[in-house]
């Protein structure tokens, strides 16, 4: 029953455009991607959609952007997230942002 709650994994490329619309609201520029699409070990066999983007932008413009995604795709969790400032007075961050989208066989 849990495995069905799920969507199923024709739904990973709508779940990306809807990704992308978030960054563009929250004026977040994903300009690289790395993108991998693995087939769950568990009992209830999900499979994983790994997203991970590096970013350089304001800490409060990846918060957005983060709790957008988190909001807008229910199934999806934070797997990583690295801040790194190169020095106090400098307004940006350099971050690196995971995200695993869960999803069930049709």
């Amino acid at each position: 029953q849990l495995r069905e709650s799920f969507p199923t994994v024709d739904q990973a490329t709508a779940d990306l455009r809807v990704i992308f619309d978030t960054a563009r609201t929250n004026r977040v520029e994903l300009v690289k991607g790395e993108y991998s699409l693995a087939q769950g070990e568990d009992a209830i066999r999900l499979r994983r959609l790994e997203v991970m983007f590096p970013l350089k932008e304001r800490y409060v413009t990846v918060k957005s952007f983060i709790a957008g995604v988190l909001n807008a795709v229910p199934h999806a969790s934070l797997a990583e997230l690295r801040l790194e400032r190169s020095s106090a007075n400098v307004d940006q961050i350099d971050a690196r942002v995971h995200f695993t989208l869960f999803y069930r066989e049709p």
